[in-house]
């Protein structure tokens, strides 16, 4: 997987692309391999999506641990209270 700021295919030119890169060998008759095909995916769509997902479960993180944080507090509070 990589990053492209300008990437020219067959149909047209993308800017900020994201590719997912496949290389397929190309075997000869005597089975030696005698080049590659490149095979290219654009990802963008997976890159967002991972990106999302990754600020929504840093969220649900950040929410847990806070009520976490101060579940401990109540309970260090009331602990001093009752002394």
């Amino acid at each position: 997987m990589s990053f492209r700021a300008n990437f020219t295919g067959f149909a047209r030119a993308f800017t900020s692309v994201h590719l997912v890169e496949t290389y397929v060998p190309i075997e000869g008759r005597d089975g030696k391999i005698e080049g590659f095909f490149e095979l290219y995916t654009e990802a963008n769509a997976a890159m967002e999506s991972a990106r999302a997902a990754t600020i929504r479960f840093g969220a649900i993180m950040v929410a847990g641990l806070g009520l976490l944080y101060a579940g401990l507090i109540y309970v260090l509070r009331r602990t001093q209270r009752s002394r």
